[in-house]
């Protein structure tokens, strides 16, 4: 990591990929493996030894049982290779919106309701033959956008990228991975109904980045059953994402009044929240810790007030957390 610069504020245990645009988002545009020079993008894997020995940091994936490292390459290249060619924001744009990723745990009732949407998106998806969940799903789907309108359209980039991604991951899971127990299309569509009912691993997330590989991936698994054509609509049209998709396809529905969360779940996604906003703060006073360490050592003047700008970012970011 630090040979390749990674920004030191990624929490452990992260990892994505960086393009031309983001320049030094990630890791440098252009450096150097067994003297062959990379140059205008590639993947990052964010490791230390507490994330590395952490098991329930790998053991997040219903559709695997565990990490494995294919499976990020096919994530990330898709990013970087098919994603590419589909209709897209204007580049300043998409890296403006990378370099901040910003999770928005501050809003907790928007945190809520997306909690929510992924919910009510996953039992839809379990229950195959029951259209009044999905109806369900968009009612809470279309409250968020009437009460939570920035967030909403701060989702919609991640929604639309990673919400797809995740798709493609998890579909390219259950048909790579379990070549003796799933062998046919209906085989298929069992084990993704089967995951919607996880407990684990989906439906965990908490902040608007993190919230939208699960409303993308379970809005389409149920686009799957509706709409055939919806991959080639999301490709087509930079403001889609496949929720809205879903949420396209049954507007002439009547929707059912939005009925809020339980007391008891909401308390558990508050607890939820708290402890992500410990965890992160924790964390990127460990990282700011370091980088002031390592500011009095840098001679090269752009390298130093590089790092000075990223200090305050990052003192800024962890200000915001605690408040």
């Amino acid at each position: 990591a630090e040979d390749m610069n990674v920004n030191r504020s990624e929490y452990p245990g992260t990892w994505g990929y960086y393009g031309k645009q983001f320049g030094k988002f990630g890791v440098d545009a252009n450096y150097s493996v067994h003297g062959k020079e990379l140059k205008g993008g590639g993947m990052y894997f964010s490791l230390n030894n507490a994330a590395l020995k952490d098991k329930k940091t790998w053991n997040r994936y219903p559709h695997l049982g565990t990490y494995d490292a294919l499976v990020f390459v096919l994530h990330e290249n898709f990013h970087i290779f098919e994603q590419e060619k589909w209709d897209k924001l204007p580049e300043e744009e998409i890296a403006k919106i990378g370099s901040k990723k910003d999770q928005h745990l501050d809003n907790v009732e928007a945190r809520v309701l997306r909690y929510q949407l992924i919910q009510e998106l996953m039992k839809a998806v379990a229950q195959p033959n029951d259209q009044a969940l999905v109806l369900k799903a968009l009612s809470t789907y279309k409250e968020y956008e009437a009460k939570h309108k920035a967030d909403f359209d701060a989702a919609q980039y991640w929604d639309r990228v990673e919400g797809s991604a995740q798709y493609m991951e998890v579909m390219a899971a259950l048909q790579t991975y379990f070549p003796d127990q799933l062998k046919t299309d209906d085989d298929i569509a069992q084990a993704v109904q089967a995951l919607g009912k996880q407990t684990k691993g989906y439906g965990k997330s908490t902040g608007n980045v993190e919230e939208a590989y699960d409303v993308g991936a379970f809005a389409g698994f149920l686009l799957d059953r509706y709409d055939t054509s919806w991959k080639t609509k999301l490709m087509k049209d930079k403001n889609t994402t496949p929720i809205s998709l879903l949420a396209q396809h049954f507007q002439k529905e009547k929707l059912p009044d939005y009925k809020p969360l339980s007391e008891d779940d909401r308390n558990k996604l508050l607890e939820q929240i708290s402890s992500k906003k410990k965890e992160l703060i924790t964390y990127q006073k460990e990282s700011l810790e370091q980088m002031k360490k390592d500011l009095p050592s840098i001679e090269d003047p752009q390298q130093k007030a590089e790092l000075e700008k990223e200090i305050k970012a990052l003192e800024e970011k962890i200000a915001a957390l605690e408040k």
